[in-house]
């Protein structure tokens, strides 16, 4: 699976995670994963969950029961504080947390760190 030019950070999500019409690349590969979609208010997006900003885009569990927090990035985007404050304390806590990019998808490693061993 190799990233479309000028792929958005949706696509990427929905190439990985799915969608109501076809399974992603977690579940194909046998993971679990839960993703907090936004929905949309008045006051523009919001994502319907309490507590801090900034927490990682999917939680992954695979099928050798590894345990992922993954951001997904794609071009040039970057970190926000928040999410980089995330990735260190869950990283700090023992987690398996990183940024996955779609330059990732596109070298294989995205398939790789999904299906490897405990």
């Amino acid at each position: 699976m190799s990233p479309l030019p000028g792929m958005s950070e949706k696509e990427f999500m929905r190439t990985l995670v799915g969608d109501r019409r076809r399974p992603g690349m977690i579940h194909m590969l046998g993971g679990l994963c839960t993703h907090f979609r936004p929905g949309y208010s008045a006051k523009g997006m919001v994502t319907p969950i309490e507590g801090d900003a900034g927490f990682p885009d999917t939680c992954i569990v695979t099928k050798s029961n590894r345990l992922l927090f993954r951001e997904l990035k794609v071009g040039r985007n970057r970190l926000r504080p928040e999410q980089q404050m995330w990735l260190e304390r869950l990283q700090a806590a023992g987690a398996d947390a990183k940024v996955w990019t779609d330059q990732d998808l596109a070298s294989g490693l995205i398939e790789r760190e999904l299906m490897a061993p405990p």
